[in-house]
């Protein structure tokens, strides 16, 4: 019995732990510099503003300027939750229109560059496997994403300075 409720307390304070965590205070950082050095700012909470480009087939992503660039490593996904999507309506016009908007969330990065191969150049007759990692988003394109987001706002044009 000893054992049970101990086991119990453990997993109570890992749980309030982790809780707690999930709420950490927001970085609040211009995403040029998230885009910029993403390893430095994986895992943590951080809140951007950027343009949100909910405009075309399978996307749902965050840039620094208007124009989408032609880098895909460039721009941010953005995991929606479900409960977001009334207010995402509102903001884009129905998907129909770019919206400059303010983010707050956990920031991942997984680099998805091709692993080296080994013994280019030499012959060999064992068939090797190249893994390719995969990212976020649609097809697992993205290296970087906002997933567990705790607020989503319009943001003024003023705010584009701290791009």
């Amino acid at each position: 019995m000893k054992l049970v409720f101990t086991r119990y307390v453990t997993v109570f304070c890992i749980s309030i732990l982790i809780g707690n965590a999930a709420v950490a205070a927001p970085i609040h950082v211009p995403l040029k510099d998230v885009i910029a050095n993403p390893s430095q700012f994986n895992g943590r909470v951080v809140s951007v503003t950027g343009y949100l480009d909910t405009t075309a087939a399978h996307t749902c992503d965050l840039r620094v300027a208007k124009a989408r660039p032609d880098d895909i490593r460039a721009l941010v996904n953005i995991q929606l939750p479900k409960t977001s999507y009334a207010e995402i309506n509102r903001i884009t016009h129905d998907h129909r229109q770019l919206a400059l908007i303010r983010i707050t969330g956990v920031f991942q990065y997984k680099d998805l560059s091709l692993p080296r191969e080994k013994g280019i150049g030499e012959q060999s007759r064992t068939p090797q496997v190249i893994r390719i990692p995969t990212g976020f988003g649609w097809m697992g394109l993205y290296d970087k994403q906002i997933t567990r987001i705790s607020s989503i706002e319009a943001a003024s044009s003023e705010e584009n300075i701290r791009f």
